[in-house]
């Protein structure tokens, strides 16, 4: 398989924003903390033109117009989302609203020219008591709303899809299949979205609100069968990790630290104009006081990038000792060169013996005289398992690449293999040429027994090189 490589910039994975911080409604399954409420914020009209700058900073499909709060709310939404240009609808994923205000003819029309690609709509039940007992609202407009949205965006040219979220919980499981397929009859939705609630602690009300609300794994595993037989628009999510499960649904288990996303590239504008990620290290910003929003988070992309690449170096490389006697398949997939200064690499290795995850990777590249070794770290790929690696490297302060130089690229895996991916060439500042080798340099040894190891080491020594060292 040959390696793909390209020239890119590196943009933000996902950029969440809320205009608002307050909403109507108070679901039992909200992660929102409303026992200790924010201060209200609308965002204001200059900071969302800010806002509009940091749109093109995210991949397609990557920016959501709100997420946490119910934008409706906001005295300004509608022309907020007539502002966003028509070559931003790509990036721009969706809004979530609750649907459930009276919004006119007229502004349905609104939304129905914007350039967003979904309307979310979150659709618990059509049981107007149950509505009440999970999200405290009477006299919901949600119904009357889709009715009429739905007709409107027929008639509109690339209007935004209709899209529904419904939680999965016991009060409404029996309900879902006929939810799905009402919803269906009269909405026509795009696609339908099933999913369990997001629980972020250390919110102790929500915890006791939903403890006794939440399916079983073995009980949603069967709900999911079930819904994806209905349809090929069915999507179904489990938000909630096991661990996270586990402290909601037992109430003698002790707390868990809220966990920060691995994923660096998220970050998330808030109505004031603060924003923050959800890395180790956040980026904090306040978009009030930043003149220049693309540039600035520009350079916080190319700071990630810096600290990512800082971390996967590492300066001396020991053999850990830990054999491994199988079979292996590697694979370099891509190649891709950010901003003309970092190398990020993904991959494929499969270990039919030994899991991917608890295998030691190292990327070795050597040129010369000179070798320098980074970590891999191990994804999960849909495909395949935990199979997937990847890393940064930072090629012009690591390597400092010159025209005509050549590096060689080779993988060693569990201290085991060491396996020759191919060789890259430096043809210019704008153009590097990757040759696949998929070479096997070093493969283990079948363990002898001890006594035979011992005697093989005394008559042979301990002298000999490993070919990566």
């Amino acid at each position: 398989m040959n390696t793909r490589i390209r020239h890119d910039s590196r943009k933000f994975n996902f950029i969440a924003n809320d205009i608002t911080n307050y909403c109507n409604a108070r679901c039992v399954f909200c992660p929102n903390d409303w026992q200790s409420p924010p201060t209200s914020h609308n965002m204001n009209m200059e900071l969302f033109k800010k806002l509009l700058q940091c749109i093109p900073l995210g991949y397609q499909n990557s920016f959501v117009f709100s997420c946490q709060y119910e934008p409706t709310l906001h005295p300004e939404f509608y022309d907020y989302l007539e502002m966003i240009p028509d070559e931003f609808k790509d990036n721009c994923y969706c809004f979530t609203s609750n649907f459930v205000k009276h919004i006119s003819d007229d502004n349905l029309m609104r939304i129905a020219r914007c350039n967003i690609q979904y309307i979310n709509i979150s659709l618990e039940t059509f049981d107007n008591t149950l509505y009440y007992d999970l999200c405290a609202i009477k006299n919901s407009h949600l119904y009357d709303n889709l009715s009429r949205l739905s007709g409107i965006l027929a008639s509109v040219k690339n209007a935004p899809r209709l899209k529904f979220t419904t939680m999965i919980l016991k009060d409404n499981q029996d309900e879902l299949i006929e939810l799905y397929k009402t919803a269906q009859e009269r909405y026509h939705p795009f696609e339908h979205e099933f999913r369990t609630p997001v629980f972020l602690p250390p919110n102790d009300k929500q915890r006791e609100d939903i403890r006794g609300m939440l399916l079983s794994k073995t009980e949603l595993s069967a709900l999911k069968d079930t819904l994806l037989s209905l349809g090929d628009n069915i999507f179904v999510y489990d938000a909630m990790d096991i661990e996270y499960f586990e402290y909601v649904t037992n109430p003698k288990t002790k707390p868990s630290p809220r966990k920060n996303a691995h994923d660096k590239y998220i970050i998330f504008i808030r109505p004031d104009g603060s924003v923050c990620s959800y890395n180790e290290k956040p980026v904090c910003a306040d978009l009030a006081s930043i003149d220049n929003p693309a540039a600035f988070f520009q350079n916080v992309l190319i700071e990630i990038q810096t600290e990512d690449a800082l971390e996967n170096r590492i300066e001396k490389y020991d053999s850990s000792a830990n054999p491994y006697d199988g079979r292996v398949t590697i694979s370099l997939d891509d190649i891709v060169i950010f901003d003309k200064k970092f190398l990020y690499l993904t991959g494929f290795c499969f270990l039919p013996d030994l899991s991917p995850r608890n295998a030691d990777k190292i990327l070795c590249v050597s040129w010369g005289s000179g070798k320098k070794f980074y970590k891999l770290h191990g994804v999960q790929r849909p495909d395949s398992g935990d199979a997937g690696f990847w890393t940064t490297i930072n090629v012009s302060d690591d390597l400092a690449p010159s025209i005509g130089q050549t590096f060689s690229f080779t993988i060693i895996l569990a201290d085991a293999y060491a396996v020759e991916l191919g060789v890259m060439s430096v043809i210019n500042d704008d153009a590097y040429q990757f040759i696949s080798a998929n070479t096997l340099l070093q493969t283990p040894q079948r363990p002898l027994p001890i006594m035979s190891r011992i005697k093989g080491r005394i008559m042979k020594g301990l002298s000999r090189e490993k070919p990566w060292r």
